[in-house]
């Protein structure tokens, strides 16, 4: 959808301002955006429906790794002590565990709102060519981070 959008730019430049609104045989202005939106119904469609459903899926692993480290957090490896303070506290390792975990919670959280952000975007044309590819990289990067991150923390 994004490059027939830019087509269309692209030969709108190219065509001088006189020849844009010409009429046709019928004596109808037959412009080149009305032509583009009979054209470009059903790519809007099927754009709407591939989004929505790769998305769906990113929002499945970004929630399954969310939950995985909120209960990482909640149950801390080794235990806790008599007094309550985690038995690995005083090791370093300790400590990149939770900041490991403590990212992975955050940018999991984000990308689901991100991606939920998508999900119910109206999915206009314009919306095609500058908004939802620009945000879906942004999203796309807090996952590949945060699928990155998610495995730092381990012992």
């Amino acid at each position: 959808m994004q490059r027939e959008l830019l087509w269309f730019k692209e030969v709108q430049k190219m065509i001088l301002p006189v020849y844009r609104e010409q009429k046709n045989k019928d004596g109808l202005i037959a412009t080149g955006e009305r032509y583009s939106q009979s054209n470009t119904e059903s790519l809007l469609r099927k754009g709407e429906r591939w989004t929505k459903d790769a998305i769906s899926y990113c929002v499945v692993v970004a929630a399954l790794i969310a939950t995985v480290t909120f209960a990482a957090a909640i149950t801390v490896p080794g235990g806790y002590d008599d007094l309550g303070i985690p038995i690995f506290y005083e090791r370093a390792t300790f400590m990149g565990f939770v900041m490991a975990d403590a990212v992975s919670l955050s940018l999991s959280s984000t990308s689901i709102l991100i991606f939920l952000s998508i999900i119910t975007s109206r999915f206009a044309k314009n919306d095609f060519l500058e908004s939802l590819p620009c945000i879906k990289v942004v999203a796309m990067h807090i996952k590949s981070f945060l699928l990155n991150s998610s495995h730092d923390g381990c012992f």
